[in-house]
C-alpha cells in the first residue's frame, strides 16, 4: 500500500491519530516511529476509556507502519489493556 493510501485510510478511520502519525512520520510508513512518538500518536484515545470501531481499525493500521521493538510493544500492551478493560465494548454501539 502506498504513503498515500496508507494516510488516506488511517484518515478514514481516524482523523486524529492520522494528523498525530502524519505529524511524527511526514507520511511516511517506513519513518521509524518511537516509544515517545507512539504514545503521543494513541495515548488521547486510550484517555477517553472507549474506542470505537473506527479507532480499533485506525489503531491496527499503525502496525503497518515502522514502529521501534518498543513502540510496537507499547502499542501491543495498550491494546490488550484497553481489551481487558472493555475499552472496546464501551465504544461499541451496543455499549
Amino acid at each position: 500500500m502506498s504513503d498515500e493510501e496508507f494516510a488516506k485510510l488511517l484518515k478514514e478511520n481516524d482523523a486524529g491519530v492520522w494528523e498525530r502519525w502524519n505529524k511524527a512520520s511526514g507520511g511516511k510508513q517506513l519513518t521509524s516511529i518511537g516509544t515517545k512518538q507512539l504514545t503521543a500518536i494513541v495515548l488521547p484515545i486510550f484517555k477517553t476509556e472507549k474506542i470505537t470501531p473506527h479507532q480499533a481499525k485506525a489503531l491496527s493500521l499503525l502496525f503497518r507502519t515502522n514502529l521501534s521493538n518498543g513502540a510496537h510493544a507499547t502499542l501491543s500492551q495498550g491494546i490488550a489493556d484497553a481489551y481487558e478493560n472493555d475499552f472496546f465494548f464501551r465504544g461499541s454501539k451496543r455499549a
